[in-house]
């Protein structure tokens, strides 16, 4: 509940996302998912609403879908149901 994942597709989008993200001094961890994209887990000191989670999602230009407290994510360091790929952790902040 005090998380949201952006699910990133675009390769180059990455580092201003990384860079907007230390801006505002917020913990995250960006991991690669082993396919062609990256899952951006940010951290928060009180719980989201789904509303608030959308909105953070949209302004970074991610994927919508991962607003919902339904939506599936890939376990960190572990293989990925689908590819069998590894998460794994490529940088974190704060």
């Amino acid at each position: 509940p005090i998380e949201s994942v952006l699910d990133i597709e675009d390769k180059n989008q990455i580092d201003k996302i990384i860079n907007k993200l230390k801006k505002f001094n917020l913990k995250f961890y960006v991991y690669s998912t082993g396919s062609r994209g990256f899952h951006v887990h940010i951290f928060f000191n009180r719980e989201l609403s789904n509303e608030e989670r959308l909105s953070i999602i949209k302004y970074f230009g991610a994927d919508t879908q991962k607003a919902s407290d339904r939506t599936m994510i890939a376990l960190e360091f572990a293989p990925h149901w689908k590819s069998k790929k590894i998460k794994e952790l490529i940088e974190y902040g704060n």
